[in-house]
Order: C-alpha cells, then sequence, then structure tokens
C-alpha cells in the first residue's frame, strides 16, 4: 500500500499541474507571445518538474530552432538535428543514436498539426522513478498544447498578413485600372488600339498619350520597378509628372531630364523605372524618340 506521504506527493504533484494547465490556458486566451509562452513552458519544467536538460525545437523557415532550453550550452544550442527529428512519430526513448546532439537527452516527444511536424521536445537527465511516465505524459500534454497554440497564432497572423495583402492588392489595381487611358487618342493620320494582360494582378506597367495642340502626338511606356501599391502609387506619380511636364516641354530631351529629376525628388532614388517616349509630328511624319533603359519598342 502506498503511504500517507506517497499520496500527498502525488496530489501534490496533480495539483501542480492543475494550476499550471490553468496558467497555460489564461496564457493562450490572452494572446499572450509565443516567446512568453516559451518562457513559461522552460520555467515550469525546470522548477516544478525539476527536468535538468531540455530544448524545444519548432521548425523555422527552412530548419528546425531550439526555442528554449534547460542545461545546454550556446554551442550545444546551435547544433541543429534538423532531419534527424522527422524520423520520430511518437514519444520515444532516445537509444544508440548516432547523432551526437540527441545521444545528450533520454525522450524525445513529437508534436504533430494535422499530421504535420511543429515541434519536438527533447528531454534529458530525468530521474527514473515512479513518476516517471506521469510526468513524461504530462510534459508532452503542454509541448502539445502550446505547440497548437503556437502554431495556430501563427496561421490566424499568416491569415491577417494575406488578407491585408489581397486588400493591397485591390486598391493597387484599382489604382492602375484608373491610371490606364480609356479614351485613346484618333484622327484620320493615326489609329492607336491597346492590349494589357500584367503577369501578375498588378504589375508596375504604365502607358498613356497626349495630343499636343500643334499637331503633335506624345506616346510612353513605362515599367515600374515592384508591385502593389508602391509601385501604383509611384505610377500614379509618373502620370501627374507626365501630364504636367509633356505640355511645358521646349523638346523631348529636356522632358525626360525634368521627368527623371522630377521622379528622383519623389522616390529618394529609392525606385527606379524604366521609360520610352516618343512624339509623333503629323505634319512632318517624323517620329522623335528617347529610350531610358526600357525594353526596345518595335516600329513597323
Amino acid at each position: 500500500m502506498e503511504s500517507i506521504v506517497d499520496l500527498k506527493r502525488k496530489l501534490n504533484l496533480k495539483q501542480i499541474q492543475i494550476n499550471y494547465l490553468q496558467e497555460v490556458t489564461n496564457a493562450i486566451n490572452n494572446n499572450v507571445k509565443a516567446n512568453d509562452l516559451f518562457t513559461m513552458y522552460k520555467n515550469f519544467l525546470e522548477e516544478k518538474l525539476y527536468i535538468r536538460k531540455m530544448a524545444l525545437y519548432f521548425f523555422s523557415e527552412k530548419h528546425w530552432t531550439c526555442q528554449t532550453s534547460i542545461g545546454l550550452s550556446e554551442e550545444e544550442i546551435e547544433k541543429q538535428p534538423n532531419e534527424e527529428l522527422r524520423k520520430y512519430v511518437k514519444i520515444s526513448r532516445i537509444e544508440d543514436e548516432g547523432h551526437s546532439f540527441l545521444n545528450r537527452f533520454d525522450i524525445i516527444i513529437p508534436c504533430f498539426h494535422k499530421q504535420t511536424p511543429i515541434s519536438y521536445a527533447l528531454i534529458g537527465d530525468i530521474d527514473n522513478n515512479e513518476e516517471y511516465l506521469s510526468t513524461i505524459k504530462f510534459i508532452s500534454t503542454i509541448t502539445n498544447i502550446i505547440s497548437v497554440a503556437i502554431e495556430n497564432k501563427r496561421l490566424f497572423n499568416n491569415q491577417i498578413e494575406q488578407i491585408a495583402m489581397e486588400k493591397e492588392m485591390g486598391l493597387a489595381r484599382n489604382m492602375q485600372q484608373s491610371l490606364i487611358p480609356k479614351d485613346l487618342p484618333r484622327s484620320e493620320h493615326y489609329e492607336i488600339a491597346t492590349f494589357y494582360q500584367p503577369h501578375l494582378q498588378v504589375g508596375g506597367d504604365y502607358f498613356d498619350f497626349v495630343e499636343l495642340g500643334d499637331d503633335k502626338l506624345v506616346i510612353c511606356i513605362g515599367d515600374i520597378a515592384g508591385k502593389g501599391l508602391a509601385a501604383g502609387m509611384l505610377m500614379a506619380n509618373l502620370q501627374a509628372y507626365f501630364h504636367t511636364l509633356v505640355k511645358l516641354m521646349p523638346d523631348i530631351v529636356s522632358f525626360v531630364k525634368e521627368l527623371n529629376t522630377s521622379m528622383l525628388r519623389s522616390t529618394k532614388a529609392q525606385k527606379f523605372l524604366t521609360f520610352f517616349v516618343c512624339i509623333f509630328d503629323v505634319a512632318n511624319q517624323k517620329l522623335q524618340y528617347v529610350n531610358c533603359g526600357h525594353n526596345p519598342p518595335l516600329f513597323l
């Protein structure tokens, strides 16, 4: 029979575990940051369960990263087990493992989210007493709770970013469509038709036409670096400068120089664009152009 002391010890351990579960649940419900959850996890294992060696790995970008640890040096933490972790699909004892880093631990606890591994807890130097299995099971429980909460937080943040990006792309698309000329110039001397299909939903492409009073037609084609709302705003600046300066230009070279200066002032030299502009003189039937780094246009 178990002694009263043993029963009290077990009851006390259960109460500690229940209190911690409630604390973690409250933290998750209050949207505590991932780093704070990692700290709670480490402190509980070290101070309440007396774990002397632990490493908790999460998948970050292209490799597994140690997010919190106990009893490991900086040099040990920097050693990434990576693919060695993936072969474990359930709680396992690490025995005869060739990987020198994993040999430092006794137990590995994998955590999956929709059949995808999201974290691994490595536990070492744990006392093999009668509470051993209960302790491992509880560590597995809290590892899963915290890991899934952090993964859900990451997925939620990704969804928010996606919604924001789609909203930005919608604004940029509307801005771009409003800047593309709808009424195309036409006379007995020329006829203009256009077709524009961006590679993505929103491109940094720009084209425009202006008819000057002295029987001259100005045509421009541009390609703005970048995509999305930033490219759309730069495109709006380009259109404004183009329509303002083209009516003031004494010649095409002066116009391009002034346009370049205006765009540099607007972007602070942080962005760039390629630009082609030409003037068709109806009376003389001549085409004069300047190409500023744009793909060579086809003139037939």
